[in-house]
């Protein structure tokens, strides 16, 4: 009789991390790669403007990599709730739980006939045990903690809640509306201390794709330096994102990575109620690399 497995949703975290692998290699074996950059300055020597080279194309089939990741790290808690079904049932689930089963990821209250909807009445997860219905709504991202607070319990809640958001905004667009847009986008730009007698002031620009030949940093002067210290600055760290809403930049490599961990984190949650897998839960080797 079986009383329900973690082998298939472990199974769909690797597939995930294989994904992100092959990403990775598009981009060069790194998360973020530092582009040099060169300057122009103004004829007073007060003003210097700095530029990237040449940006390496995104290739098309990145969005669809990408997509997939997601889709199994969707898959990943959608077959965690099932087995919990199974483990509940004993291996007979009903046809009405097997059709509705799923992890639930609300981002806002839901509401239910203009009424909060009781999380006990969930489609998805009301047949469960009182105690695997509360821990899944207390993982849901609408609560949203701050990842800075200082109670020690809190920041792995926090990332239960920032997994689950990223990991359904991520599959539901992909999915439902239309491939993710990848871009280079600027991560880091160094702007490097001078002595206050020249009245340095630097600024970044963040605000735009990289393209050919970008700008990318002013840096001014009230009293102008001596030309050689204009090699101080270190280039740009990029890499691939998208536009989550406007003005919000999600660095696209490092976030994987980040999901990859969580929903690892969120199975291991419920690891006690089933037969250890054949597999760790955190899958090895997926860190966020600088190059």
């Amino acid at each position: 009789m079986s009383h329900g497995s973690l082998e298939g949703a472990v199974a769909k975290i690797y597939r995930a991390a294989e994904h992100y692998g092959v990403l990775k290699a598009i981009n060069g074996g790194v998360d973020y790669a530092l582009r040099p950059v060169h300057a122009e300055s103004d004829d007073d020597g007060l003003t210097y403007r700095f530029y990237i080279g040449t940006i390496e194309a995104i290739p098309d089939d990145f969005a669809l990599i990408l997509g997939d990741a997601f889709h199994n790290l969707r898959s990943a808690l959608d077959h965690l709730v099932f087995e919990l079904h199974v483990r509940h049932f004993r291996g007979n689930v009903p046809d009405y739980e097997t059709e509705h089963s799923m992890f639930p990821i609300n981002t806002t209250v839901p509401r239910r006939n203009h009424r909060v909807w009781d999380f006990n009445d969930w489609n998805s997860i009301k047949s469960l045990g009182k105690r695997e219905r509360t821990k899944i709504e207390f993982m849901q991202p609408y609560h949203r903690w701050s990842p800075k607070t200082k109670r020690p319990w809190m920041p792995r809640v926090w990332q239960y809640r920032h997994t689950l958001d990223e990991v359904s905004w991520f599959d539901i667009v992909d999915k439902h509306r239309t491939l993710h847009v990848i871009q280079s986008r600027p991560h880091a730009v160094s702007i490097p201390k001078f002595p206050d007698f020249y009245g340095f002031r630097g600024t970044a620009n963040f605000k735009a794709p990289l393209e050919d030949g970008a700008h990318v940093a002013t840096w001014t002067f009230r009293i102008a330096p001596p030309a050689d210290e204009m090699q101080m600055h270190g280039g740009v760290v990029i890499g691939p994102a998208v536009e989550k809403s406007p003005g919000i930049e999600i660095s696209v490599l490092q976030n994987l990575a980040g999901c990859i961990t969580g929903v690892g984190m969120i199975l291991e949650e419920f690891a006690p109620l089933f037969p250890t897998p054949s597999r760790p839960f955190f899958v090895p080797n997926v860190s966020v690399k600088m190059g």
